[in-house]
């Protein structure tokens, strides 16, 4: 939740003025490719006046094969409407500006960005941003759970996912083990007492998988 506060000044008075944004941000999702649907921003006007507000387009770079119709609670548009009126808000009335986006199983991402300002307050003025991630099942690929590094004789590893629990076990090129451990969120190990060679590291997952890694002991 945003909040802009502007104060105006006649003579020894003045009055509080506030726009609630809300989310007053920004949508920021990831979709599927089969994806259709409208997403909102809204703004509240919470003073005890009324105030005209109005939207100009900032910036956008949306897949050229996706399907866009901009939306506010004045107008509709089969397109991203450069600049418009959100009317005249009165208080506690709200305004929004919407996107219906059907992403014609074209994966990518796309973002564009909207402007809102008062010409009765110029100092007010905000963006509302719509972001959209594209992927095939609408989730973005897990990334790594551990990284291991392997220096000065020492070999770390650094667990990455606070949920990841497991062993790690150290093994010699003829598969004797060599250490075997749990894992914490930083787990050193010294090779200086292990003859040179090549040695196999392995994080046991508590699932039965693992992931290996090679490390050359000199």
């Amino acid at each position: 939740m945003k909040f802009l506060f502007i104060i105006l000044f006649i003579g020894n008075l003045a009055w509080s003025q506030e726009i609630t944004y809300s989310p007053g941000q920004k949508v920021d999702i990831v979709v599927a490719s089969t994806y259709y649907n409208t997403e909102y921003i809204y703004l509240k006007n919470t003073t005890k006046s009324n105030i005209e507000l109005e939207y100009a387009l900032v910036d956008h770079d949306f897949n050229k094969d996706w399907s866009t119709t901009l939306c506010t609670n004045l107008y509709c548009f089969n397109h991203l409407n450069e600049f418009g009126l959100l009317g005249n808000l009165a208080p506690n009335e709200e305004a929004f500006i919407s996107i219906n986006l059907s992403v014609n199983e074209s994966i990518g991402t796309g973002k564009v960005r909207y402007v809102v300002t008062s010409q009765q307050l110029p100092e007010m003025s905000d963006t509302v941003t719509f972001i959209y991630t594209v992927t095939e099942t609408g989730k973005l690929p897990a990334g790594p759970e551990v990284k291991i590094n392997f220096q000065n004789e020492s070999l770390t590893v650094f667990v990455l996912n606070n949920a990841f629990t497991g062993l790690i076990e150290i093994y010699n090129y003829g598969g004797q083990l060599m250490f075997q451990n749990e894992l914490t969120p930083i787990t050193a190990i010294s090779f200086r007492d292990f003859p040179p060679g090549i040695y196999i590291a392995v994080i046991r997952k508590e699932d039965g998988q693992a992931i290996t890694q090679k490390i050359a002991h000199n």
